[in-house]
């Protein structure tokens, strides 16, 4: 781990974001505080969140721009418009007060930010040495997590002292060092992978429509082919496997479960509990630490432990933490136990984003982030409105069985049979040029299995 904070690179990247996380997590709280105290709506709080999810599917298509564009140059440009764009929510708030003006504002806001995930998470390994990434990846987690508990814990005081709107500045300035921070990241990226796949379709198509590899423009029908292509290498390669199918099946899982978790906290706490909003808060705060301290265990830990046992038991140890809950109403059984649910949920993210790093070729990173941070979003609302409607009629208690459930469901795919060693999918560094051309050249013809006259979808091809 110290070896980390000796690289430049990762230091600067680590920095700038754990500022950039802490600006948004003030902006999560002072954004929908600001929209009730304005219209005292709670149909106008509803609008507000979904707008500002709905540009989370937006991710299924801005991991192809990704992969085509240097990677530093588009955190730089997302988080510069999203600092712009935050400066403008704030001279809206001080001045016409116009919810639809702000919403709009949102929305595009969120939208840009399906750049800057996946060309984060992309840009990561490029910094850092292969054996360096599970730590790498458990300390972006945990510093996350730091700035994350930070902003909830000093929002309310700033919103108290400040007022909604200047978090908004703060949220823009957040951006603007983070911006500035990636200015002086030193690194070289090798654009002639990430637009091998890219040239391939533009020769293949133009061919089709020319007679001729280098003849003339594209067409815009063309074009667009070609983009839809690239995306659907990275769909492709999310299923091209068991063991990446079990992957993005258990973070679905997971996430659809973890959605009610926290609406049923508060409900758990001001009921059963009887507690006040600093044991609501005891409770927040120590599943956050737990959180912290579970994404540090990933370094140590990754090399000790195989990685079937990471993630079953990570998964199990969180159901079994959160089924507990109910059944002591005690409010400091309860956040220990937060705490160390918490300490799985770290650990747990941390390691699947390791293990999807080392196993998808640097090629098409972008856009798998993509689909998959895109396949995410769609699973936390689903099971939040799901949750909303339910649980007038059922008991408290049942939502964390329900979550437990759900959590061991997820822990159990792991115990699936694999056609390949789970393990040894971490014993190759990279891929090579040779192996990404025999990756991609198959995933390249997807679209001619859709042509008049093909008559099956070729066999995905195996990592």
């Amino acid at each position: 781990m110290g070896s980390l904070f000796r690289n430049r690179n990762f230091v600067i990247l680590f920095s700038g974001q754990m500022v950039s996380m802490f600006g948004n997590s003030l902006f999560a709280l002072a954004l929908p505080w600001y929209v009730y105290s304005l219209t005292g709506s709670k149909v106008d709080l509803g609008i507000t969140g979904l707008v500002s999810t709905l540009p989370g599917f937006a991710q299924l298509f801005s991991g192809v721009f990704v992969d085509r564009w240097p990677k530093r140059l588009t955190m730089i440009l997302s988080d510069f418009f999203r600092a712009a764009l935050s400066a403008a929510m704030f001279l809206v708030a001080i001045g016409h007060e116009k919810l639809l003006i702000l919403l709009i504002l949102l929305f595009f806001l969120e939208l840009v930010g399906t750049f800057f995930s996946p060309a984060s998470s992309a840009f990561l390994p490029l910094v850092v040495s292969e054996e360096s990434i599970p730590a790498a990846s458990g300390m972006t987690q945990s510093s996350s997590s730091f700035a994350q508990l930070a902003g909830t814990v000093s929002g309310g005081a700033l919103i108290g002292l400040l007022g909604a709107p200047l978090l908004f500045v703060l949220n823009s300035i957040s951006f603007l060092c983070s911006c500035i921070s990636l200015l002086f990241l030193r690194h070289s990226e090798d654009r002639s992978k990430s637009s091998s796949a890219s040239s391939v379709h533009a020769n293949r198509v133009n061919s089709e429509h020319t007679g001729s590899p280098e003849a003339g423009v594209q067409p815009t029908t063309s074009r667009l082919r070609v983009f839809l292509d690239e995306w659907l290498e990275g769909f492709r390669l999310l299923t091209s496997t068991p063991f990446v199918r079990v992957i993005i099946a258990s973070a679905v899982l997971v996430n659809f479960a973890f959605a009610p978790l926290f609406t049923a906290l508060t409900a758990w706490v001001k009921g059963p509990l009887h507690g006040t909003a600093f044991v609501l808060s005891t409770l927040d705060g120590g599943f956050f630490l737990g959180i912290i301290g579970g994404g540090l265990l990933v370094g140590p830990l990754s090399s000790r432990l195989s990685l079937r046992l990471q993630l079953a038991s990570g998964l199990a140890l969180i159901g079994v933490f959160l089924g507990l809950l109910p059944v002591v109403r005690n409010s400091w059984f309860d956040a220990s136990l937060m705490l160390l649910c918490g300490v799985s949920v770290g650990f747990i993210n941390g390691s699947l984003f390791a293990t999807i790093v080392r196993l998808i070729p640097p090629q098409l990173r972008g856009r798998v982030f993509g689909t998959l941070g895109a396949l995410v979003s769609v699973a936390n609302p689903v099971g939040l409105a799901i949750t909303t409607v339910v649980l007038p009629f059922i008991p408290l208690w049942t939502i964390f069985v329900a979550i437990t459930v759900i959590s061991l469901s997820a822990s159990s795919l792991y115990l699936l049979p694999m056609e390949a060693n789970l393990d040894s999918l971490l014993l190759v560094p990279g891929t090579s040029d040779q192996q990404f051309e025999e990756l991609s050249e198959p995933l390249l013809s997807i679209s001619d299995s859709f042509a008049p006259g093909a008559s099956s979808t070729p066999d995905a091809p195996e990592l």
